[in-house]
C-alpha cells in the first residue's frame, strides 16, 4: 500500500513494502549511513535497481522534509572528502561524488559489468562519453582489483568474449579458432602469437590492459 514517506528517514521495511527490492532498501540506507541526502524527489530516481514505472508510481508520495536534508556548505564539504570504491559503489553514492550525476553513475556502472570490474581508477577515462572534470573526480576514487570478473579464454564463446570492452571480434575468433586447433592457452606467450589472416591480433598494449582480467584456466 503506497503512502507518504520521507526517502532520508523511510526505514528498510518501510521502503520495501513500498515496493522496492530489500537490496534496493539495503542500498538507500548505505548512501543514508555515509551522510547522503535526497534533497528532491528527482534524486530518488537514482536509486540502483529504480526503473521508471516504480519511481512515477512513488513520486507522488514522496515527502522530503527540509530538516533530513544537509546544508548545502556542508553537503559540498562531505562530496569534497568523500572516497569511493569503484567496484562496490552503487549508483547513488556515485552520485555522492560532485560532478557526476544520473547518466554518468550508470554509465560508469554499466562499463564496470562489461571490464569485470576496474583495476585502476584511470580506467574512467575509457568511458564514452567521456566524464567532464575527470581530474577533479578521479581522486575521490579507489579501484580494489580483489573482486574482478575473471575472462575464462579457454571456456567462453567468441559472443560472450566480444562482450569484453578489451577483447575484438578478430581477437576472439582468433583464440577459439586456436583452441579447436591445438587446445587451451596456457600462457601470455601463446596469446601473443595467435594471428589473423597472417597478421598478429593482439599487440603488446592489448595485452598489457588485458593482462589483469585473463584467466587460463581450463
Amino acid at each position: 500500500i503506497l503512502q507518504p514517506f520521507d526517502p532520508n528517514t523511510a526505514d528498510s521495511t518501510t521502503l520495501v513494502h513500498l515496493g522496492l527490492r530489500p537490496w534496493m532498501a539495503k542500498s538507500v540506507g548505505r548512501y543514508r549511513d555515509k551522510g547522503g541526502r535526497f534533497r528532491k524527489k528527482e534524486d530518488f530516481r537514482n536509486v540502483y535497481g529504480m526503473t521508471d514505472s516504480l519511481f512515477s508510481a512513488l513520486e507522488p508520495y514522496i515527502q522530503i522534509s527540509p530538516d533530513t536534508t544537509l546544508a548545502s556548505t556542508n553537503n559540498y564539504i562531505i562530496k569534497k572528502d568523500t572516497i569511493l570504491n569503484l567496484n562496490t559503489a552503487d549508483t547513488l553514492e556515485l552520485c555522492y561524488i560532485r560532478g557526476i550525476g544520473s547518466y554518468t553513475a550508470k554509465n560508469i556502472i554499466r562499463y564496470r559489468k562489461r571490464l569485470g570490474g576496474f583495476v585502476s581508477v584511470e580506467q574512467l577515462r575509457e568511458l564514452k562519453p567521456p566524464i567532464q572534470n575527470m581530474d577533479s573526480i578521479i581522486p575521490h576514487f579507489i579501484a580494489d582489483p580483489t573482486s574482478i570478473n575473471l575472462l575464462y579464454i579457454n571456456r567462453l564463446s567468441v559472443d560472450a568474449m566480444v562482450r569484453h570492452p578489451y577483447l575484438s571480434f578478430s581477437q576472439a575468433k582468433a583464440i577459439r579458432d586456436r583452441r579447436h586447433r591445438k587446445g587451451a592457452i596456457r600462457s601470455e606467450e601463446e596469446l601473443k602469437t595467435l594471428k589473423s589472416d597472417h597478421q598478429l591480433v593482439f599487440t603488446e598494449e592489448d595485452l598489457a590492459r588485458l593482462r589483469p582480467y585473463i584467466s587460463y584456466e581450463k
